[in-house]
């Protein structure tokens, strides 16, 4: 496995996507008629004694040197199947470097590798907190697809500025959300256009969403904000795809890390760590294939997918 042809492993994910691509899989979109993809890093493994020239490492507090690997992860999300795309290893300090390398860098060159394979290969590109840099939203309108992403830090100017702004009127939009009998969740929208970042040759749409979770007699009271680069999809779309961002966590990264080991240090060598890593990419992504376009309403009978494999 440290000696694998690692690009003719590449290859063979390339070929499946693109089979996936040709035969439409998502030509109704994933969610809200449109492609939308997650991007996320995920720490696969970590050691304090073990470690290979491609381990990145941290110092904890007692002094201890912990030395892990960590990829950045691409994956559809919204509806089934839940395909993975893409992913691209994280590199080290280099030379003079105090810094390993961060995920906004590794997501760069993910998204510019997936455009060169896959071309249009998503309409929207959803990232959490950590993306919300004038840098990244640059680098996805270069590919000529938008993103959104999520906005948690209430020092930023462009927060201060649609928080004023909002605080003197009323929400543009409401609707409501029925999730049973006795829950349903009260959204109010506030959405405006063209506030500056920090580059201010990027602006974005700023929405603030305020729900309203009704369970019972109980009610609880929840805030979140989103910039995107989409001047047209209407706010309950991309309040939906604020929360579908979560499919990645939930439907790959659990998934993978429960049932198929992905946080298993099967072998440690700069090779061997991505050659397992694809491998178990390429068996997901067939078995999503499987169960979502082989077996007829897999998702509405509600089977288990863990208790078929077992079968």
């Amino acid at each position: 496995m440290s000696d694998f042809d690692l690009e003719g492993l590449k290859n063979i994910h390339r070929d499946i996507i693109k089979t996936v691509i040709k035969n439409k899989v998502f030509r109704n979109g994933t969610l809200g008629g449109l492609k939308v993809v997650a991007i996320d890093g995920v720490e696969l493994f970590e050691s304090t004694k073990k470690c290979c020239e491609k381990c990145l490492s941290r110092k904890h507090r007692d002094g201890i040197t912990h030395y892990f690997h960590r990829a950045v992860i691409c994956s559809t999300v919204g509806s089934d199947p839940h395909i993975i795309l893409g992913a691209e290893m994280l590199e080290p300090k280099i030379d003079s470097s105090d810094k390993d390398e961060g995920e906004i860098t590794g997501a760069k060159r993910l998204i510019n590798n997936l455009y060169k394979k896959y071309h249009h290969f998503a309409d929207i590109i959803v990232a959490d907190a950590l993306f919300c840099k004038s840098t990244w939203i640059k680098e996805v309108l270069s590919i000529g697809m938008n993103t959104v992403v999520r906005v948690k830090d209430e020092r930023l100017h462009i927060v201060k500025d649609a928080l004023a702004l909002f605080k003197c009127r009323e929400a543009n939009k409401e609707w409501i959300v029925k999730q049973g009998n006795e829950k349903y969740t009260k959204i109010k929208a506030w959405d405006e256009d063209n506030f500056e970042m920090a580059d201010a040759t990027v602006k974005v749409r700023f929405i603030r969403f305020v729900e309203e979770i009704h369970t019972g007699d109980k009610i609880e009271i929840n805030e979140a904000w989103i910039i995107t680069t989409d001047k047209f999809t209407s706010s309950q779309t991309l309040w939906e795809i604020m929360h579908k961002r979560w499919d990645i966590e939930n439907n790959a990264f659990h998934q993978l890390k429960t049932e198929w080991h992905l946080d298993h240090c099967f072998l440690h060598s700069p090779t061997g760590v991505e050659t397992v890593l694809m491998f178990i990419i390429i068996a997901f992504n067939l078995m999503q294939l499987y169960f979502f376009r082989c077996i007829r309403g897999f998702r509405k009978k509600r089977m288990l997918q863990i208790k078929l494999l077992k079968i």
